[in-house]
């Protein structure tokens, strides 16, 4: 937290990659700015601490998601269609960006 307020830093875009790795999750939910987490693996693994998360994630006001890419947008929709969460996430972008 001092290294955001000394920096002034306003907001936070978190990368979560393929590999089962915490670490972008337990950010997320120290920190108090706003922040948008990037779902951005390329392939599905077995496990994922996604999954862990995305609830309490969802539950606040200032943590949306990102999912850039095809193989995390495809299983994100499936999982929101088949009611996973127990609160929807807000999605800042579900579709790549064009430009």
């Amino acid at each position: 937290m001092l290294f955001i307020n000394e920096n002034k830093i306003q907001r936070a875009y978190i990368g979560v990659p393929s590999s089962n790795n915490e670490i972008p999750y337990q950010i997320a939910n120290s920190i108090e700015i706003p922040c948008t987490i990037a779902y951005e693996y390329m392939f599905k693994p077995a496990t994922h601490s996604f999954f862990n998360y995305v609830n309490s994630l969802a539950a606040k006001e200032n943590c949306d998601f990102a999912v850039p890419l095809s193989p995390a947008k495809i299983i994100f929709l499936v999982l929101m269609r088949q009611q996973k969460f127990t609160k929807w996430p807000s999605l800042a972008s579900i579709v790549p960006n064009p430009l």
